[in-house]
């Protein structure tokens, strides 16, 4: 009798903690599987470049009011932005660097078709993270006939909402296929670009068109440009 209860007992004891045993193997399980699903995550942005895991992107809004800056451009003209804006509209154009061929194709048809553009009273500025002595190198490769700004602080890039951190890989790449450093190139530690975004700005500083795409093949034409130009102004 009292075997069989010990038995009985001993029994019903192991199914408990065997119970207990498999809900926290599963507990650490599915926690672990969570872990590697965080750690695994995919950068969707990795192909242009961007590290997400610094910050991405989101570019101004329309009917954002827009930072001022000032300085000398690479022309060694004086580009104060707020004081442009007092007597007419804005165009500010972002691009990465004269090792960009995407950049080059653009600011060349750019520069072919710009006096159409300031025709209507307005004022160009185009901004680059790079270097001014690399700016100028792409201002006479590209025949640029506007005002280029070498931002390679990043702080016209970061107030515009365009800047981000280069991924290892993408850095890597431009090394090999143009033997190019991009932070080099800007005069940095730390490799920093632009999404090639192009803003219109009215007088009044706000902003009236945004081309802002994570892909650095599409850029705004001069023809989409004065098109919304006549649409805003």
């Amino acid at each position: 009798m009292n075997k069989k209860y010990i038995l009985i007992l001993f029994l019903a004891l192991s199914l408990v903690f065997g119970c207990n045993s498999n809900k926290e193997a599963q507990s650490e399980n599915s926690d672990s599987t969570v872990g590697i699903d965080n750690s695994n995550k995919v950068n969707p942005y990795g192909k242009f470049g961007i590290d997400d895991s610094k910050g991405v992107p989101t570019g101004l809004a329309v009917g954002d009011k827009v930072s001022g800056f000032a300085g000398r451009d690479i022309f060694r003209e004086t580009v104060d932005l707020y004081s442009i804006l007092k007597t007419k509209p804005v165009v500010i154009v972002f691009y990465r660097g004269k090792w960009c061929p995407n950049c080059n194709r653009h600011i060349s048809n750019f520069s072919d078709s710009v006096k159409f553009i300031m025709a209507k009273g307005v004022h160009v500025i185009a901004i680059t993270p790079e270097t001014i002595d690399n700016a100028k190198e792409f201002a006479k490769n590209t025949e640029a006939n506007f005002s280029i700004f070498s931002d390679p602080g990043g702080n016209i890039m970061r107030a515009y909402k365009v800047a981000f951190s280069v991924t290892e890989e993408y850095q890597s790449k431009i090394q090999e296929s143009h033997n190019v450093s991009i932070a080099a190139n800007n005069g940095a530690d730390n490799a920093k670009l632009p999404v090639p975004a192009t803003y219109i700005i009215s007088k009044e500083g706000i902003v009236e068109y945004v081309h802002f795409d994570m892909d650095y093949k599409n850029r705004a034409s001069v023809k989409e440009i004065l098109k919304q130009l006549d649409a805003v102004l």
